[in-house]
């Protein structure tokens, strides 16, 4: 086993309780003027002050000692959110969105969602990974060395699978790890699960009749959220409530976050009727 010893750090980490940080636990730090780290075989094993960190040093194996001359040294940043791969940037609209431009204008000029919708769409394999290397690349120099990529702008089967940019691994140093969604790994995930989110388009209008989740998997006692919220019943929700699930459907995630939105922007309360009134109106329900 190859040992590394990092000495002469500032060390600032998290406190580590055996568990997971929520709200104002996050900030809290400890900080090693004089820090260290051990690692073996590329697992961090060790942290703290330098004094206490080599006494878990094993003297029998051999080992690197790196100075890393008193620089900062903190844990990398994750980002569990990200729509790093896709075609074409839209700053263009943040000055309409300043000027009070509704959302609904800017779709009707060619712009907002749809707009990297369309594309993804017209992109090659080639651009769309071009793109999604530069990004990956610039988060790791500041910092982030954990993060989700998800694709989603493509709509429909070959456009996603345009966007699973396997090339990551292979040309970067970015550690880049797909998970394979079949019948097989859904089926072991449901036995597991109590609620099912699901966050992909597929189901939207107008393919209103696909669905990833074969009925047969889905059991009563799963609650399923389908933030899909056109059609407002969706081919997911129906299956679900024929099994006897617990369903929430999309329209209800679609209105609330408007409700949050125009609370957070004009600090006033959302008017909720009206809002959930235009929506229903406008998808038919």
């Amino acid at each position: 086993m190859s040992q590394s010893l990092f000495i002469n750090g500032n060390i600032f980490t998290p406190v580590d309780e055996g568990r997971p940080l929520s709200g104002p636990q996050q900030g809290r730090l400890r900080h090693y003027p004089q820090g260290a780290l051990l690692v073996e075989n590329g697992v961090l094993v060790a942290v703290g002050d330098r004094h206490g960190v080599e006494q878990q040093v094993v003297t029998s194996r051999p080992i690197d000692e790196i100075d890393v001359g008193g620089y900062c040294l903190v844990p990398g940043f994750v980002d569990p959110h990200t729509h790093m791969c896709f075609a074409a940037r839209r700053e263009a609209e943040f000055e309409l969105r300043l000027a009070g431009t509704p959302y609904l204008e800017i779709l009707e000029q060619g712009g907002g969602i749809l707009s990297s919708v369309r594309q993804v769409a017209t992109a090659s394999e080639d651009e769309l990974y071009e793109v999604t290397r530069t990004h990956a690349e610039s988060a790791l120099k500041t910092g982030t060395t954990t993060l989700e990529i998800k694709s989603g702008y493509g709509l429909d089967t070959e456009n996603e699978l345009k966007m699973l940019v396997d090339e990551l691994n292979k040309k970067t140093k970015v550690k880049a790890e797909g998970f394979f969604l079949n019948n097989n790994s859904l089926e072991k995930s449901l036995k597991e699960c109590k609620v099912l989110i699901h966050s992909t388009p597929i189901g939207m209008h107008p393919k209103i009749n696909d669905t990833l989740i074969p009925k047969k998997l889905l059991t009563p006692d799963i609650a399923v959220l389908d933030i899909v919220y056109n059609p407002l019943k969706t081919s997911l929700l129906k299956d679900a409530k024929a099994v006897g699930c617990k369903t929430i459907p999309g329209v209800e995630m679609f209105i609330n976050q408007a409700v949050v939105q125009f609370q957070l922007w004009t600090q006033k309360e959302a008017p909720v009727k009206i809002m959930r009134a235009v929506v229903m109106e406008r998808l038919g329900g």
